[in-house]
């Protein structure tokens, strides 16, 4: 799995992240999350469709979504360390 992130890459993720704040103030967390996810699986299999007949689709599709699985683990895993690490001293404060 190569990155691929131009300079654009974060101003990108930013107005999704932006979009999601404000979908969470109307209709709280897990639903936007659902929906922020389903969506990206969505965008994801039909650009993964472009250029592919039905059955080179049929004949990838594990690989493609083994693919986004495998890219969303690393990216969420890193987010959520980054998370930890921002309240592990917080906590430490109080204690």
């Amino acid at each position: 799995m190569t990155e691929t992130r131009d300079d654009q890459f974060g101003n990108r993720a930013d107005a999704h992240i932006r979009l999601s704040h404000q979908q969470v103030m109307l209709f709280g967390a897990k639903p936007v999350t659902e929906s922020m996810i389903y969506g990206a699986a969505w965008f994801a299999a039909s650009q993964a469709a472009q250029g592919r007949t039905a059955d080179q689709l049929r004949d990838t599709s594990a690989a493609v979504a083994d693919q986004y699985t495998q890219m969303f683990r690393a990216m969420n895993e890193e987010h959520l360390r980054d998370r930890v690490a921002k309240l592990e001293p917080t906590q430490l404060d109080g204690a």
